[in-house]
C-alpha cells in the first residue's frame, strides 16, 4: 500500500517509530508536514518559535532526502487537507504518531470518523509519551502516578533498541516546500538552534543536575524541553540514555531527580487527558471562589520586568528575549502572580503560550494550575518568597544583573531587600509580606465558601 505518513510532534527519523513500521508495512511514503493556517494564526508577528520550526522542517528533508525521501510541506486547515492528499497521491493509508492537545484529540477524532467512511486505513501510534494515558488509571497526586509510570516505562524500555531508519520508498512527486514555508516569517535566532542538543544527551553532566538546576546563571539544566515539544528527540533516547548513564554511576541522587522530571511532564499530560474540564476551570472545585485582584498596571510592569523585585523581572526579561526561562524562576514567577499580585494564573498562562519556544499546553496548564495551588497534585500552600529565593539562588546575583544591567554595579545584599533599599530602576509594586498574608486569607475565604455552599 502506499502511506501517507504525518509528521506532528516528531520531527525526525532517529527513532520515530510508526515511521519505522510505515517503512516495514508499506509500498511506499509520502512524508508529509501540515502548517495548520488555525494554529500559526495564534502566533505573533514575527515570532521566534516559527523560525525554530522552520528550521526543524528543512532538517527533516534533509534527513529524509538522505533516505531517498524528502518531505512534503502543506499550509491550510488540516481538516480540509487530509482528503485532498489521500486523493492526490492515491493513498491508501494514513499513519501518524499521537498527540494529546486539545485541538490534536478533536482533529484526529475527525480524521479517524472520515477514514472510516472512504474506507482508508488510519493507525495512530504513541511517540510523544514514554507511558500512554490509557495505560494508567487517573490520578490526582503525582506520588502514586510516578511510582506506577516509573514501573511501566521500566518493564517497557529495559531493553528498547532505537528504531532506525536508512532508507524510504518514497514516489516521485512534485516538491512543495518553498511554498509552504513561505507562510513562516522569517527571523533571526540567537539562542536556540536546531542542533544545539545534538551531543547534549552524551555531554551533560548528569551527576551534577541534582546539585546545580536550582541555580539559574549557570547552564546547568539539560534545556531539552523545547526539542522535546517539537520531537527532535526521542523521549525514549533520553529516558534509555539516563538509564544507561546510571548504571555506570555511583550516585543516583540526579538519577532520581532527572527522571522525575520526565514523569511530572508526563503527569500533566495524564491529567489534562482525564480531566479535560481542567481546561477550562480550576482542578480544585474549593478553589474556583478565590477574589483575584484585577490591576492592569501592575499586569503590565510584571510583563516587562518592572515590578521592582529583581529575580522576578529578569525572569520576565529573559522570557521576552530567548523565548526561554529557567525552570526555578518559573516557579517564582508564577507564585509572585498567583499568591502575591493575587491575580488569574490564566494570565500568566498565555504568557508563556505567547513567548515559551518549550510551550506545551498541558504541561503550561498543570504547572500553572500547580502554582496557583489551585490544580491537581494540591500541596498545602506554598508561596515563594522573591527575597530569599534570589539571595539562596542567585547570591552573587550573577543571572539577575545579566538581564537587569541597570543593576551591574550594585552591591548583592541591595538587590536582594528591593523593599530596604532604592534600586531605582523600578519601585516594588506591592509589599511581599504584606500582600501574601492578603492571599492567605484570599485562599482561606474560598476554601470557606465553597463549603458552606455545598453542605
Amino acid at each position: 500500500m502506499r502511506t501517507l505518513f504525518v509528521f506532528r510532534q516528531d520531527i525526525r527519523i532517529d527513532d520515530n517509530v510508526w515511521l519505522y513500521y510505515a517503512i516495514q508495512e508499506s509500498r511506499d511514503i509520502v512524508p508529509v508536514f501540515i502548517l495548520d493556517e488555525t494554529i500559526l494564526a495564534q502566533f505573533p508577528p514575527h515570532d521566534k518559535r516559527l523560525d525554530f520550526l522552520q528550521q526543524s522542517l528543512e532538517q527533516l528533508d534533509r534527513q529524509l532526502r538522505q533516505c531517498g525521501s524528502y518531505l512534503h510541506v502543506y499550509y491550510g486547515k488540516s481538516k480540509e487537507l487530509y482528503p485532498q492528499l489521500v486523493k492526490k497521491y492515491q493513498c491508501d493509508a494514513i499513519y501518524r504518531n499521537k498527540s494529546y492537545g486539545i485541538g490534536s484529540l478533536t482533529r484526529d477524532s475527525h480524521m479517524r470518523q472520515w477514514c472510516r467512511s472512504n474506507d482508508v486505513l488510519y493507525k495512530e501510534w504513541n511517540d510523544f509519551l514514554l507511558v500512554e494515558p490509557d495505560e494508567i488509571k487517573p490520578y490526582k497526586m503525582y506520588t502514586p502516578f510516578s511510582k506506577k509510570w516509573l514501573q511501566l516505562a521500566k518493564e517497557k524500555y529495559a531493553h528498547y533498541e532505537p528504531k532506525v531508519i536508512t532508507q524510504i520508498q518514497s514516489p516521485a512527486f512534485v516538491h512543495h516546500n518553498q511554498e509552504a514555508f513561505a507562510h513562516l516569517d522569517k527571523w533571526i535566532m540567537t539562542h536556540w538552534q536546531i542542533n544545539g542538543r545534538k551531543d547534549m544527551l552524551e555531554q551533560f553532566d548528569y551527576e551534577s543536575y541534582h546539585e546545580t538546576r536550582n541555580t539559574p546563571s549557570i547552564a546547568w539544566t539539560s534545556t531539552l524541553s523545547p526539542y522535546i515539544r517539537m520531537g527532535l528527540v526521542s523521549i525514549r533516547k533520553i529516558y534509555q540514555t539516563v538509564r544507561n548513564k546510571a548504571k555506570k554511576s555511583r550516585e543516583l541522587s540526579w538519577y532520581e531527580t532527572f527522571i522525575k522530571e520526565l514523569g511530572r511532564r508526563e503527569f500533566w499530560h495524564h491529567v489534562a487527558f482525564h480531566f479535560p474540564e481542567t481546561r477550562q476551570e480550576e482542578f480544585l472545585a474549593k478553589r474556583r471562589y478565590i477574589q483575584r485582584e484585577n490591576n492592569e498596571e501592575r499586569l503590565h510592569k510584571r510583563s516587562t520586568g518592572m515590578t521592582g523585585y529583581p529575580l522576578v523581572d529578569a525572569g520576565m526579561r529573559q522570557l521576552r528575549q530567548e523565548n526561554w526561562m529557567h525552570n526555578r524562576v518559573r516557579m517564582v514567577v508564577a507564585s509572585f502572580l498567583c499568591k502575591d499580585m493575587i491575580m488569574d494564573w490564566r494570565h500568566g498562562m498565555k504568557e508563556f503560550e505567547r513567548y515559551l519556544l518549550d510551550h506545551d499546553s498541558n504541561v503550561n496548564l498543570g504547572s500553572w494550575q500547580w502554582s496557583a495551588s489551585v490544580g491537581a497534585d494540591p500541596k498545602p500552600l506554598r508561596i515563594f518568597n522573591p527575597l530569599l529565593q534570589s539571595k539562596r539562588f542567585d547570591p552573587e546575583c550573577l543571572y539577575i544583573k545579566k538581564y537587569i544591567p541597570e543593576l551591574s554595579h550594585v552591591d548583592p545584599r541591595c538587590i536582594h531587600d528591593p523593599l530596604n533599599n532604592d534600586l531605582w530602576y523600578a519601585s516594588p509594586i506591592l509589599d511581599h509580606y504584606l500582600w501574601s498574608k492578603k492571599a492567605k486569607q484570599r485562599y482561606y475565604e474560598s476554601q470557606s465558601h465553597y463549603q458552606s455552599s455545598h453542605h
